[in-house]
């Protein structure tokens, strides 16, 4: 089935200048995100209990997960395990598309779904919590400087 993206429903946006909108099946949900260049990003850090993957699609954005960042570039992927800590940090300036991929799937986007979102939100100062495995390993692997372009 091909998703036209302009008919799929819009999802909150976790900033003003974001616009989401959310196709979902029974065991996944996968939301398009288009961020402004100007959008203000202010260092919080969400986790939930979904897996998710992030493809970028266009643009730069600064990603960081289980204390590590990264800029990433068109056609980069990173893996977000369940309840690991993550934010996008900031874009570059043409501003961002990309990919969120998430299973089990996130009902809570989906307009007139009476749910709570399944989101934690943590400040920048707060300490992070151990890992779920407890060796406390990051789940994006690929820093900056690793891209052979």
């Amino acid at each position: 089935m091909l998703i036209d993206w302009n008919l799929a429903p819009t999802a909150p946006a976790l900033r003003p200048g974001a616009r989401r909108r959310v196709v979902t099946t029974d065991r996944t949900t996968v939301v398009r995100v288009d961020t402004a260049a100007d959008a203000p990003f202010d260092g919080v850090a969400h986790r939930h209990e979904q897996e998710q993957w992030v493809l970028l699609l266009a643009g730069s954005l600064h990603f960081r997960c289980a204390g590590t960042e990264a800029r990433l570039r068109p056609g980069d992927l990173v893996h977000v395990p369940p309840r690991q800590w993550h934010a996008v940090t900031a874009v570059g300036a043409d501003g961002a598309r990309y990919l969120e991929i998430s299973t089990p799937p996130r009902l809570d986007l989906l307009p007139g779904v009476l749910l709570a979102s399944p989101l934690e939100f943590r400040t920048p100062a707060e300490p992070a919590s151990p890992s779920p495995d407890g060796e406390g390993r990051p789940a994006l692997t690929t820093p900056e400087d690793s891209h052979a372009r």
